[in-house]
């Protein structure tokens, strides 16, 4: 059975890898839309999917603790933002670490997930990367305010971009010690 791992990428069928990275940014989609328009309960199950089909590609110990890292962070990250008061989310969600929603949480494993599948392509650059990051993170936040997932001043979005700014620093790190994305 073939598969895409840290060290075996380039050994894959192109056709092959090009369906899972496909299979991956549909369902990170997915599991984006039903979390910021239903919550934590619809977006389980495209979650488990996306976990699914990770674990069934990526065979790297490697890339399993980088990933978690980045999830750690990220929640991290996001709830101290959170009781710093910078955003807050409508009162029937269901906190995690005492401020942040589990379907963030959610969302912060499917990102994880698909940093070495249909993200893999960020890795090709470090400028790549960070300015992929810096930009696109908060632009996430922005349409989850536009779509009433949480609130926010758009004043802040420039200590949210310095969030996702660390984020990619943290991947940055992560890939250059322990080759687990590419």
């Amino acid at each position: 059975m073939a598969e895409i791992t840290a060290t075996q990428g380039s050994s894959v069928r192109a056709d092959y890898a090009t369906k899972h990275v496909i299979v991956n940014a549909v369902l990170f989609q997915c599991l984006w839309f039903a979390a910021i328009l239903e919550g934590w309960q619809i977006a389980l199950a495209p979650l488990a999917v996306l976990l699914a089909h990770f674990f069934f590609v990526v065979r790297n110990r490697s890339t399993y603790v980088a990933c978690a890292v980045v999830v750690l962070f990220g929640c991290i990250a996001d709830s101290v933002l959170a009781d710093l008061g910078l955003y807050t989310f409508p009162e029937d969600n269901l906190l995690l670490l005492g401020s942040i929603p589990l379907w963030l949480c959610c969302m912060w494993v499917g990102f994880a997930a698909s940093l070495p599948l249909s993200l893999r392509w960020l890795h090709t650059s470090p400028w790549l990367l960070i300015a992929f990051f810096a930009v696109g993170g908060p632009m996430s936040y922005y349409a989850g305010h536009k779509l009433e997932a949480l609130t926010f001043s758009i004043e802040h979005l420039p200590i949210i971009a310095a969030l996702w700014l660390a984020v990619g620093c943290v991947v940055l790190m992560l890939n250059q010690r322990r080759q687990a994305f590419v």
